[in-house]
């Protein structure tokens, strides 16, 4: 990144208040300025409109500068920054835990470190990529803080001091960009040095991939003593692994947090594991209504616990469906009004063949390509078919009744 991109404010000034519509002009135009490429400023323009949603605070900042795009989708948004800080701070009053220092061990681009530093008296935050630290650094100027501090170094060789609390974000890509989700493959590997993250914090907290699997993970972390999954307009965002040494070998927590797009609002599901573990699931026939839990609840594997509290039942032991007579408007994810069920077979979907539907295919023998490729069916608006089991493999056609909820 070319230095006089950190130091121009003309410039700055002109990445803030050009219009990203009109970002071929500036690419095949002439140069607006003499020090700095035309193609380095329109790189900029598309990312700061790229995150208008995703950092509303620093998309109304004028001298705020974005790392690649890349770098941007694999950052946390504003607001699960906000619901992570917020979860540490109500932890760390519970545990009597200090705000005198913390640090980000892998602080990327920096909206975690941003939001959680504002709430220690001392914040470090460290980052083996230069360039990222470098934007870090600028952008910590931009809101005027002045209680961070930076560190150019690998996450584990800077780490030789004690802190009240720590926060790691292991890269979930490798070299050649393939997808890793084992706490063990990520880079750094806090599972290798757990004893090391333990010995010199008070608490300290784990993000890892939506996929990645909770309980073995668990098997790793003998202080965890709680998980949180955040879940944001029905996807799955961040799972969360708070762990604190003082807190021994115990149960951990499980907590799942939704973000309503109709409401605003968090609403959070607390699951008893071990209780989950033994409770029997509700299981009954396909009813008048169909509902599919949020990614986070699917994640926690909490079916008996849906089952009990929304007074639904379970269309199948592995299936993640619910069932009820009559609407259950408190549930948490996708509602849906049943039109017709049937079993499957090619003479029963030869009705539908060729149709407009949202394909769901959930404990099925075919992927949802698969039933589009073979049944020719289009993509839909309001119909949706989930290819599922009952005690048989079963086709259920519905029409989901949350949407404007949702969407408006």
């Amino acid at each position: 990144m070319h230095p006089s991109i950190f130091s121009n404010t003309e410039i700055q000034r002109f990445i803030f208040e050009y219009d990203p519509k009109n970002i071929d002009a500036l690419y095949f135009g002439k140069a607006v300025f003499n020090e700095i490429s035309n193609s380095e400023i329109a790189a900029q323009i598309e990312r700061r409109a790229h995150v208008q949603r995703k950092l509303p605070s620093w998309f109304e900042k004028s001298e705020v500068l974005y790392p690649p795009k890349e770098n941007l989708a694999q950052s946390s948004s504003e607001l699960t920054a906000l619901k992570k800080t917020a979860l540490l701070k109500d932890l760390m009053q519970e545990l009597h835990i200090s705000n005198e220092r913390a640090a980000d061990l892998t602080s990327g681009f920096g909206i975690d470190a941003h939001v959680m530093g504002k709430h220690f008296k001392r914040f470090d935050s460290v980052e083996v990529n230069q360039e990222l630290l470098s934007l870090q650094q600028h952008n910590c100027n931009s809101f005027k803080i002045k209680n961070r501090s930076f560190h150019h170094s690998k996450a584990f060789e800077f780490l030789k001091q004690a802190y009240n609390v720590l926060y790691i974000d292991p890269s979930r890509r490798d070299a050649h960009r393939k997808q890793l989700i084992d706490l063990r493959q990520c880079e750094p590997n806090c599972i290798q040095h757990y004893d090391q993250l333990s010995a010199l914090s008070d608490l300290f907290l784990i993000k890892a991939s939506p996929m990645v699997d909770i309980s073995q993970s668990l098997k790793m972390l003998p202080y965890c003593f709680r998980v949180d999954l955040i879940t944001v307009h029905f996807e799955l965002k961040e799972i969360l692994f708070f762990n604190a040494k003082q807190k021994g070998s115990v149960e951990p927590e499980i907590h799942v947090h939704h973000f309503r797009k109709d409401s605003l609002q968090w609403s959070v599901f607390s699951l008893d594991k071990h209780k989950a573990e033994y409770q029997d699931i509700t299981i009954k026939p396909l009813s008048n209504f169909l509902f599919e839990p949020h990614p986070g609840m699917m994640k926690a594997q909490c079916s008996a616990e849906i089952s009990s509290r929304f007074k639904c039942a379970a269309v199948h032991h592995n299936t993640q469906l619910f069932t009820a007579d009559e609407d259950r408007i408190l549930f948490e994810g996708r509602r849906f009004k049943v039109i017709d069920h049937f079993s499957f077979s090619k003479r029963n979907m030869k009705a539908i063949t060729g149709g407009h539907f949202h394909v769901v295919s959930k404990n099925f023998k075919r992927s949802v390509q698969e039933i589009r490729k073979q049944f020719k069916l289009k993509e839909g608006k309001d119909e949706y078919l989930f290819f599922t089991q009952e005690r048989e493999p079963i086709v259920i056609r519905a029409i989901r009744i949350d949407r404007n909820q949702i969407e408006n």
